[in-house]
């Protein structure tokens, strides 16, 4: 346990000395005029926000940390898979499209598909701009109800919708396994049918956690791991009305064990961080803000009530009573009125604060709901993981529906899921088709199998897999890395031609004299013919790991004598030593296999094969000679036929002999690397400063120069992790910067 866990939690059991059990008054004290500012801020935090605002009050810092190890021995060419696009956890909103279910294994993952609303659509689009793969940014139908695989619970109507706008962000989130299912995302509990619904689709929603983007899915925009979720029962848009005044807050801690421990992350985080702390830490905290608005003269006060809906791994705050009621006053009079219905303690603290008064006499002020989840266990068990979900309605429409209706449902559905072992994945040959099977093994109360099979059953994979995803072999690369000499203006002429700029500052690029990578067959969840990286790790890692490493006997032998068949091509090319931008025009070039002789010939390029341990590797001898003037490319095809189905599937890769050596992924490093961009398109540095952060709500969302700025900044670290900025990667920064330029 870290040290700032234990302190947070007895800063939070001191504050709650003192409170009265049965009723508290908390004087809202002086409140100033609403200015311009706060105005627009409260507009946006009504209209766009569902009038919430959510913070981490202990450990907001994301840092330029990328996150959750991914793969095995650091073998992967993403061993940290999510990389940060905002140094600070941020709130996402905007209509909620469709939901998803991963639901193999243990780990079973929400995904939210969301198209981001108008105040979020630059965070969207900024983070956009780095997809290395812009078709795994998702499509969402724009027009709501029309889109018929939205999976909303109770049937979809509509057509398909396929159009690739790349137009919506995903929140994803593993809940703990009692609590996959409830009352707003679960699963069709008929036999044989594992569609996911949600009853909140197409419906505006509010997420917030991590912002940032996933290299195994082309770096697409996420928030992940979700934190805190929240949105308006009714979706009334009439503000300030009665049924406006009626939310779900719901606190869901990560349970996908990715984000738990400072070694999940790169660079390794540092003990003086006060404000970090891993994304899905044993104790997470989560602060609601209502922003609430009260007549200073009313007779009576606004009446609310809170009541939860589930409390699973609750922190308690301390010993309470049944019903608990907390009064903001103002200048001596009663204004709010909360009233918890609460079981027998007090799971969430509260607090007001008054934030301005309007021309018309109503006082805004913000009622704070404190939730901690991650309740410690004795004896070095792992701390039980948290759930809670509160119900927060105005009190004059009486006790909602939806309140009932959850209760209900939290007691009818207690069952868990079946769930594959991924220690017994295996294939299996059936004919001449080679199939993965595993143990389908029967958790808590399910009965989808019959008695006589026991306990566990062996199962072909696909066979419990969605419509649109099957089980496919690919040829995966593992590893990368490029040997680069010390920059110098000839290397760096060749760079800025194939960039297409005037161009590149001398201490910016140096020559590739080698490149070794690494790859092996690797077996994943493919959806609409892709491969789905992250959702196939846990089910199929342990047997991928055995591949990769088994060599090519040892792989035959893992796919029953079946050889996967894989082959790798190379072409070379030279496009010239004035090499047009994108080297469009280029000449074929030998290369040759095998270790190249000393002195190494012109004009051609080696590419030795071996293997490092059992792992097959290819190293890339780039020639010299009259040619280190010369801009020279390498293309490697890597083609595996997949032994169940017969498809051949292609994987390419594609090596200059110039790039971008960097020493490290320091901040100093990062603003080298920064001058030098400014320098490239002909602008003055202070162009690519983000200046510092406005003290406002949601400032990030509202402020391009900053955002865009720490984007860049953060991207360039990412980048950095690897040694070397390669061609393709700093044309992306190039046009970042050329955006973050032209900002006012």
């Amino acid at each position: 346990m870290r040290k700032r866990g234990i302190l947070k939690l007895s800063v939070m059991l001191s504050l709650c000395v003192g409170v009265s059990f049965a009723q508290k008054r908390i004087d809202l004290g002086a409140v100033n005029a609403c200015d311009a500012n706060q105005d627009a801020d409260w507009q946006t935090l009504q209209t766009e926000l569902g009038g919430i605002e959510v913070i981490d009050p202990y450990s907001p810092s994301v840092g330029r940390y990328s996150a959750g190890r991914f793969g095995f021995a650091g073998l992967y060419l993403f061993p940290y898979n999510w990389l940060p696009m905002s140094a600070t956890k941020q709130p996402m909103c905007g209509r909620f499209e469709r939901f998803d279910w991963n639901s193999l294994g243990q780990e079973q993952d929400w995904n939210l598909r969301i198209i981001p609303s108008d105040v979020f659509r630059g965070n969207f689009e900024d983070a956009r701009q780095y997809a290395s793969d812009t078709s795994d940014v998702w499509s969402c139908d724009p027009t709501p109800n029309e889109d018929a695989d939205r999976h909303q619970c109770g049937g979809n109507a509509g057509t398909t919708f396929n159009a690739a706008l790349h137009n919506c962000f995903e929140a994803e989130a593993t809940p703990r396994g009692d609590r996959f299912d409830n009352p707003w995302f679960r699963r069709d509990t008929q036999p044989g049918d594992r569609k996911a619904c949600s009853t909140l689709v197409d419906q505006s929603l509010c997420v917030y956690g991590p912002y940032v983007t996933e290299s195994v899915h082309g770096n697409r925009p996420e928030i992940h791991p979700l934190q805190a979720m929240w949105w308006r029962s009714a979706q009334d848009s009439t503000p300030g009305s009665v049924a406006n005044q009626d939310w779900i807050l719901l606190h869901v801690q990560d349970a996908s064990n990715r984000y738990n421990e400072v070694s999940d992350f790169s660079p390794r985080p540092g003990d003086d961080e006060l404000d970090w702390a891993p994304w899905a830490e044993w104790q997470g905290v989560i602060e609601f803000r209502v922003g609430l608005e009260a007549d200073s003269q009313a007779v009576a006060p606004l009446t609310l009530q809170s009541d939860e809906l589930y409390s699973d791994g609750v922190v308690l705050n301390e010993p309470g009573q049944s019903d608990r009621i907390y009064i903001a006053t103002y200048q001596g009079r009663d204004l709010i009125k909360l009233t918890e219905n609460q079981s027998s303690t007090d799971h969430y603290q509260v607090s007001f604060k008054g934030v301005c008064t309007t021309v018309n006499n109503k006082i805004r002020a913000e009622l704070a709901i404190r939730s901690t989840v991650g309740v410690q266990k004795k004896g070095g068990q792992p701390a039980q993981i948290g759930f809670h979900a509160i119900h927060l309605w105005n009190g004059s429409s009486g006790n909602p529906e939806t309140a009932v209706k959850s209760a209900q449902y939290s007691q009818k559905l207690s069952g868990e899921s079946l769930g594959l072992d991924p220690q017994s994945i295996r294939p299996v040959r059936k004919g001449n088709r080679l199939q993965l099977f595993g143990e389908l093994r029967k958790r808590g109360n399910n009965m989808l199998l019959s008695e006589q099979t026991g306990s566990r059953a062996l199962v072909d994979l696909a066979s419990v897999l969605p419509d649109n995803e099957s089980i496919g072999l690919f040829q995966r690369i593992l590893s990368r890395h490029e040997t680069v000499s010390t920059p110098n203006a000839s290397s760096g002429k060749l760079l800025a031609a194939y960039l297409g700029t005037p161009s590149v500052p001398e201490a910016l690029a140096g020559r590739v004299s080698d490149a070794v990578f690494t790859s092996a067959p690797q077996y994943a969840v493919t959806r609409n013919g892709k491969a789905a990286w992250e959702d196939s790790d846990e089910l199929l890692g342990t047997f991928n790991s055995k591949l990769a490493i088994g060599g090519h006997l040892g792989q035959t032998r893992l796919l029953d004598n079946i050889s996967p068949q894989s082959a790798w091509t190379f072409e070379g090319w030279t496009c010239g030593e004035h090499p047009e931008k994108g080297c469009v025009k280029r000449t074929k070039l030998n290369v040759t296999t095998g270790r190249p002789p000393t002195p190494q010939p012109d004009f051609t390029i080696y590419v030795d094969s071996d293997t490092e341990g059992d792992v097959p590797r290819f190293h890339i001898y780039f020639p010299g000679g009259v040619l280190r003037d010369t801009l020279l490319m390498l293309v490697a095809t890597g083609t595996l036929k997949d032994p169940d189905t017969g498809e051949n599937r292609a994987t390419t890769l594609t090596f200059f002999n110039v790039a971008i050596p960097v020493s490290d992924d320091s901040d100093g490093e990062a603003e080298r690397i920064v001058g030098n961009l400014a320098k490239l398109i002909n602008v003055t540095a202070d162009k690519l400063s983000g200046g510092s952060l406005p003290d406002r709500t949601f400032a990030y969302a509202q402020s391009p120069r900053y955002r865009e700025a720490e984007m860049l900044r953060l991207n360039i670290k990412h980048a950095a992790e690897g040694g070397v900025i390669e061609p393709d990667t700093l044309n992306v920064f190039v046009q970042a910067a050329k955006q973050l330029s032209s900002q006012p």
